[in-house]
């Protein structure tokens, strides 16, 4: 794999509009991704949050060029990234979302990445992977219900 970038997470911004209870205005995965597609031919975003990152699904759900992967906890805002969402066209199997219930725990998160993320990233063979890190999946967030710890 090529080049990482860490980045925070703005992953509800879609292209026409601003979304979402707390909503995001630029979505900094989504610029950074466009922007090193001008220079790569494969890039990933791991989006990590307490949130589905549905704004960075929605750009990219369908192009091939780019692997989004989300793991979030599910049955809350925005109500998206369900596991048969998998992108459209030709960006379909270019999308995996992991929705977790609510109180997953770093076992959880572990067995997501090693299991389902990394052998996908190892498939796809990325020049450079993003990074969405989303900061409200920490144990004390009062907007999550994780067990997450720093």
């Amino acid at each position: 794999m090529g080049k990482t970038v860490l980045l925070l997470s703005a992953h509800r911004a879609i292209t026409q509009k601003p979304i979402g209870q707390w909503a995001c205005i630029f979505n900094n995965a989504a610029i950074a991704a466009a922007s090193a597609l001008e220079r790569v031919e494969r890039v990933a975003i791991i989006d990590w949050d307490v949130h589905h990152g549905n704004g960075t699904q929605k750009i990219f759900s369908e192009d091939d060029r780019v692997l989004y992967c989300s793991i979030h906890q599910r049955d809350i805002f925005p109500y998206t990234g369900w596991v048969d969402e998998v992108g459209s066209g030709t960006g379909k199997g270019f999308t995996i979302n992991a929705p977790l219930h609510a109180k997953f725990t770093v076992a959880d998160y572990r067995f997501v990445f090693e299991e389902v993320f990394i052998p996908a990233l190892e498939r796809f063979r990325p020049d450079a992977v993003l990074i969405s890190a989303g900061q409200d999946a920490l144990s004390d967030d009062p907007k999550s219900d994780m067990l997450l710890f720093p």
